[in-house]
C-alpha cells in the first residue's frame, strides 16, 4: 500500500470518527432539549463537549490503530512516542496530586487562591486521562519491540492509577464534605 493511501485511510477514519461524535451529540441534545438546557446552558455545554470528546476518543480507535500499525516499521517514531509518554503521564500524576492537595485544604483553597486555581485546572487534565490511557494501551499493544511495549504499557498503567485515585478521591470528598 502506498504511503499516501495509508495517510488517506487514517484521515478518513478520523473524519468518520468526528462525524460519529457529532451525530451522537446531536441526538443527545435533541433528547435533552428541555427548559433546564436553557437555564443551565453552561453546564450542558460542558457536558456536551465532554460527550463529544468521549465519543470521538472511542470512535477514533480504529483510525489510531491503523496509523500506529502503519508506523510499526519506524523505530524512531516508537522511541519518540515512548519518551513523550513520560512527560504526558507526569502531567496526569501532577494534576492528581494538585487536586488531592487542594481537596485536603478545601476550606482554605478558594478558586481565587493559587492552590484553588491550580486544582480547578488540574480537573481538566484528569478528565482527559481515560483518553490517554486508551491511546497508550493501544500503542503499547501495537508497538513493534518489547522495550517500547513495556514503556507504553507502564505509562498507561501509571496514568490509569492516577485517574483511579482521582475518582476515588472525588467520591470520598463528596461523602465526607
Amino acid at each position: 500500500m502506498k504511503p499516501l493511501t495509508k495517510v488517506g485511510l487514517v484521515a478518513a477514519g478520523y473524519v468518520l470518527a468526528v462525524l460519529v461524535a457529532y451525530v451522537v451529540v446531536g441526538i443527545y441534545i435533541a433528547h435533552t432539549n428541555t427548559p433546564d438546557r436553557d437555564t443551565s446552558s453552561g453546564m450542558y455545554a460542558f457536558g456536551d463537549g465532554m460527550l463529544f470528546l468521549g465519543v470521538l476518543g472511542v470512535a477514533s480507535i480504529p483510525a489510531t490503530a491503523a496509523g500506529l500499525f502503519f508506523l510499526r516499521s519506524n523505530p524512531g517514531f516508537w522511541r519518540g512516542l515512548t519518551l513523550a509518554a513520560i512527560p504526558v503521564v507526569a502531567t496526569g500524576v501532577i494534576a492528581c496530586v494538585i487536586w488531592a492537595m487542594a481537596r485536603a485544604t478545601v476550606r482554605t483553597a478558594t478558586p481565587e487562591s493559587g492552590p484553588g486555581m491550580w486544582a480547578a485546572f488540574s480537573v481538566l487534565r484528569v478528565l482527559l486521562a481515560p483518553l490517554v490511557v486508551m491511546f497508550l494501551t493501544l500503542a503499547g499493544a501495537l508497538a513493534p519491540r518489547r522495550s517500547f511495549r513495556v514503556g507504553l504499557l507502564v505509562a498507561a498503567g501509571v496514568e490509569a492509577v492516577a485517574f483511579a485515585y482521582s475518582v476515588v478521591a472525588m467520591v470520598l470528598a463528596r461523602r465526607y464534605y
